[in-house]
């Protein structure tokens, strides 16, 4: 029997993507995050989908672009015309993986959306 390897996605707040000492950027300090960038996959070509962090969120779980859901921008009208079952989370459940989200989600406005995760340990300390 293969075994599945273990998915950990980490994104940060508010931080360019060459704001890292692996980027060999002259003053930012990000051990932990050079680590990870070191030892797991680090993806130093992509791009976000919306410019601001909720809606790029939101878009990145449910796999629909910002404007499709609501508004590019923080805003409290959300409408989702996807089935949930298509959420990056609840398809890696259907492969077989266990989902847990940690931390704070910022997503959008609504503050009982899970994303498909099956667990959450929410954190609203920042």
């Amino acid at each position: 029997m293969s075994r599945k390897p273990h998915i950990v996605l980490i994104t940060s707040d508010q931080q360019r993507g060459d704001a890292l000492g692996c980027e060999g950027h002259p003053v930012v300090r990000t051990p932990h995050l050079d680590l990870l960038a070191h030892e797991g996959t680090r993806l130093s070509r992509c791009y976000s989908e919306c410019p601001i962090c909720i809606p790029a969120r939101t878009s990145m779980v449910t796999g629909l672009y910002a404007h499709r859901y609501g508004k590019p921008s923080f805003s409290p009208e959300f409408r989702i015309n996807r089935a949930r079952e298509d959420f990056l989370a609840a398809r890696l459940v259907a492969a077989g993986y266990q989902t847990h989200l940690v931390g704070k989600t910022h997503w959008h406005t609504d503050p009982t959306f899970r994303g498909g995760f099956e667990g959450w340990d929410k954190w609203e300390r920042l």
